[in-house]
């Protein structure tokens, strides 16, 4: 609000009105709320009245007992054929509060809910559960209301649950890695000043750390780069010092084991097949109508990572889970470069037999979850899968 001014400034370089208009932010969110919100907020409801629309409405990541929950409003507008929308705040958590809190807005303003056709959700209990959800009580009020859940979170939920697969049989978890390691160096100027010596040695830039919000597994793949690019700089620093806290211990013999390296090129090659996906549908651009396409096209990929190619074209018919039907352990997609360092390592004696077939076990785990969860949870017809 208090940036206002200084917009209308560089908007109208020309204009008279700008040395006029003195104001900041108590004005600015007055003017905004009681003169311009109104105005537009009638034309909206009118609107709403006599048209088809849609509701959306998501959750901030807040821990308190009360969360915001933006509801917004998507209508089409014959006369510019555009789609609008409007936003407004809401605060609650629990379902029963969040459908209250939508049908009083309605009720309020008279708006039927006859009208509304569609409304968009995450992926929560508390909005697509069968029992005492959003949907549920939607349902009450406009059976044919369509529900639209999100196939980012979706597809964020495959990746979980295949990294998930992955750990229990390797015992690595890259999210425990990138968070621990972000956290162990955050703060300390004097560990970063370490590392930059370090990387040095190594003869590599230093570059920062990155953090992995767990919430966001786009995040994931970026600081997965960055540490396997700080690889050799991060082994010296730890292999070479020594400290009593648990998290530079528990780093120390993560960075002591070679097989690391492999498991951090093994995600730096197979993670932008989930990523794309999901910045594909997070795209500005409308993409509705390729959307299924492309979601089935992700499931193709992954499946041609475990099967033959051949056969991954023809989804309906492979049988997937039977070793059978599987690629043998050479063949299986792990990115060119983590099969010549973990070919390397092996024949130079730094990996076991036994820990390369766990890692071939691993990740053999990791695609038939990946596979598994994607039929079952993203939007493909049945004649597909």
């Amino acid at each position: 609000m208090s940036t206002f001014p200084n917009t209308l400034r560089n908007v109208t370089p020309k204009s008279d009105l700008k040395e006029k208009v003195i104001q900041a932010a108590t004005k600015t969110k007055c003017l905004t709320n009681r003169a311009i919100a109104p105005h537009f907020r009638e034309k909206l409801v009118e609107f709403m009245k006599n048209s088809p629309y849609s509701l959306l409405i998501d959750g901030s990541n807040d821990t308190g007992l009360e969360k915001m929950n933006p509801l917004i409003v998507h209508t089409f507008d014959i006369n510019t054929q555009r789609v609008v929308y409007a936003t407004t705040r809401k605060d609650f958590a629990i379902a029963a509060a969040i459908f209250d809190k939508i049908d009083q807005a309605l009720n309020t303003h008279s708006i039927p809910w006859a009208n509304c056709m569609g409304f968009g959700v995450d992926n929560t209990s508390v909005n697509l559960g069968r029992r005492n959800s959003i949907i549920t009580r939607v349902k009450e009020k406009n059976t044919a209301c369509c529900f639209m859940d999100c196939p980012c979170h979706l597809v964020h939920n495959v990746a979980c649950k295949s990294a998930s697969s992955f750990t229990q049989l390797s015992g690595f978890d890259v999210e425990d890695l990138c968070v621990d390691l972000f956290y162990y160096l955050d703060k300390s100027t004097k560990r970063k000043s370490m590392l930059v010596e370090f990387s040095g040695f190594c003869d590599i830039k230093y570059r920062q750390v990155i953090k992995h919000v767990s919430t966001c597994w786009l995040s994931l793949e970026t600081a997965g780069q960055r540490n396997l690019y700080m690889y050799p700089a991060l082994k010296s620093y730890f292999l070479s010092n020594s400290e009593s806290l648990s998290c530079f211990k528990w780093l120390k013999t993560q960075f002591a084991d070679p097989v690391l390296e492999v498991y951090l090129l093994f995600y730096n090659a197979v993670l932008p097949t989930l990523t794309t996906l999901n910045r594909y549908l997070q795209r500005e651009d409308p993409c509705i109508f390729a959307a299924h396409d492309q979601i089935q096209d992700f499931v193709k990929r992954v499946l041609g990572k475990l099967v033959s190619v051949r056969e991954a074209r023809y989804v309906e018919n492979v049988q997937f889970g039977g070793r059978e039907n599987q690629l043998e352990d050479e063949e299986l997609f792990i990115g060119l470069v983590t099969k010549q360092t973990l070919q390397k390592l092996y024949n130079e004696g730094n990996i076991k037999p036994t820990q390369r077939s766990m890692f071939f076990k691993a990740v053999r785990q990791f695609y038939l979850t990946a596979i598994k969860e994607s039929i079952a949870k993203l939007p493909l017809d049945d004649n597909v899968l």
